[in-house]
């Protein structure tokens, strides 16, 4: 038995010792096993107290190897022949039964156990799993939830948004993308259609809406080359004042906003083609642009367009036909301003309200992680094998005043700071604090490629809209052959015909 399983089993006994199992019949002590071999004897040469009815029921000898071993009586109307088991001898037969169904999980171990054995309980499979590191590294992470820390801003213009929506399956002419720019307070959105994501186009698109509404105090993107491009930095010349940040790589909860607004947009660029039989959503954005903005927003509890201008759209009027006494009616310059200050003030209110809300729920949903806690840190398909675990078993070091943990693995020293919906805690401390190397600090998928068994990274996938012909393709320069996931081209040459 090598060291990591003597470790495994001195945490499964001394949980076993922490759980209050006094007056639980299933666990045996080997005192507790001796005694009831003797009392099933004694039963056996004559039934004298009630007692002695009730072992005759649930306890019978045999002897195996020349052991007397306690089972469970078996008969004709009880076939099964089924073996009470000593705790001394429980981690044994939970390893040797886990690692012969290939690491199953609860549900298989407890079929295969109840095979043989009586008195293995399901809490006793899920201590035994929750102690597995191969079983944590291959569980699936939990699933992401609301943002730990939401975002609320006093002004317009404070921090915008901007985000790519992917049509290179569905092009419309020329037009393969569609740029999403959304302001944070009042929710509303500018779309633009793109031939392509360069920066050249992005920045153009960018200059536009600055010269229309001014730039913002911070401009928030992922970080697609597109927008980490000198291109769009150079728009700090023009603006000084701009502010661009970026999101975590592959963390599309950091763009949460613009995200959920991407959906929102798609769905109703989708109908709109719909009830106008016509594939060309280039023509369509500007409609689609009207109507989102004039929708109702949940988190603002107005419109976007409400909350921007501080008054309802005009639809379907002219004023040319409007009555002198209606003409009157109509607010003035100040009123309007006023108005706008109000529902903006309101807008930002009801996003305060919303964050508490999303907190609330974050909180219940993922609770503090204290230091020196065991947690499960998944690795993006990108950065592992095919055949490595889904995640790193990782101790947390640090929590920052931000509220970002600062983790660990043997390894190392992970360099990124976590935000607490990015990794799940584990039952039981699998690691401590000992075990990490403290003057060393790693990347997560330079952890991943230290415990894989093969090469580490392998996951390829490309985007080509072309025939995957050249080492442009990253599969055919890997020497990898395009899969479904890569695209849905059908004269690809990269696969196996």
């Amino acid at each position: 038995m090598d060291e990591t399983m003597i470790l495994m089993k001195q945490k499964f006994y001394e949980s076993i010792e922490r759980r209050e199992y006094k007056n639980n019949s299933a666990i045996l002590s080997s005192e507790k096993y001796l005694n009831l071999i003797s009392d099933v004897k004694n039963m056996k040469i004559k039934k004298t107290q009630t007692r002695d009815y009730w072992l005759a029921k649930h306890y019978d000898l045999i002897t195996i190897n020349g052991v007397e071993t306690l089972i469970y009586p078996f008969n004709e109307n009880n076939p099964n022949f089924k073996i009470y088991v000593m705790i001394d001898d429980m981690f044994d037969i939970l390893n040797s039964v886990h690692k012969s169904i290939g690491h199953g999980g609860r549900d298989r171990m407890l079929f295969e156990l109840n095979k043989k054995y009586k008195n293995i309980t399901q809490a006793d499979v899920k201590l035994y799993l929750n102690l597995c590191i191969p079983c944590q590294q291959k569980k699936k992470s939990q699933k992401k939830g609301i943002v730990v820390k939401p975002m609320v801003f006093n002004d317009f213009n404070s921090r915008c948004q901007i985000d790519l929506i992917d049509f290179q399956s569905q092009p419309d002419r020329d037009f393969k993308f569609i740029c999403v720019y959304q302001d944070h307070l009042t929710k509303f959105c500018i779309l633009k259609p793109l031939t392509s994501k360069r920066a050249e186009q992005v920045a153009c698109v960018l200059l536009d809406i600055f010269c229309l509404f001014g730039a913002p105090a911070s401009l928030q993107s992922d970080n697609g080359r597109e927008f980490c491009n000198e291109l769009i930095n150079s728009l700090r010349e023009m603006w000084p004042d701009l502010n661009i940040v970026h999101g975590k790589p592959r963390h599309s909860q950091s763009q949460g906003s613009v995200e959920r607004a991407n959906q929102d947009i798609e769905n109703i660029l989708t109908t709109w083609m719909q009830d106008n039989n016509t594939n060309k959503w280039s023509e369509g954005l500007r409609f689609v642009q009207f109507m989102k903005n004039k929708a109702y927003h949940s988190g603002i509890k107005r419109s976007p367009y409400n909350a921007m201008f501080g008054t309802d759209p005009k639809t379907g009027l002219t004023s040319s036909i409007l009555p002198h006494t209606i003409l009157q009616e109509i607010p003035s310059t100040e009123n309007r301003k006023r108005k706008q200050t109000e529902e903006r003030q309101n807008a930002r209110d009801n996003l305060e309200i919303q964050a508490k809300k999303m907190k609330n729920l974050s909180n219940a949903k993922f609770p503090e992680a204290k230091e020196g806690s065991t947690v499960q840190l998944k690795i993006p398909d990108v950065d592992r094998g095919r055949g490595d675990p889904r995640s790193v078993i990782a101790v947390v070091l640090k929590i920052t005043e931000d509220g970002f943990y600062q983790l660990g693995c043997k390894s190392g020293i992970l360099k990124q700071l976590y935000a607490r919906s990015q990794f799940t805690t584990c039952s039981e401390n699998l690691i401590s604090l000992s075990d990490i190397p403290q003057e060393k600090q790693i990347s997560l998928r330079s952890a991943a490629t230290e415990q894989s068994i093969g090469n580490g990274q392998g996951f390829f996938k490309c985007t080509c809209i072309t025939k995957c012909t050249t080492n442009r393709c990253i599969c055919r320069k890997n020497g990898v052959l395009c899969n479904s996931k890569c695209h849905q081209n059908q004269s690809c040459t990269n696969f196996d015909k």
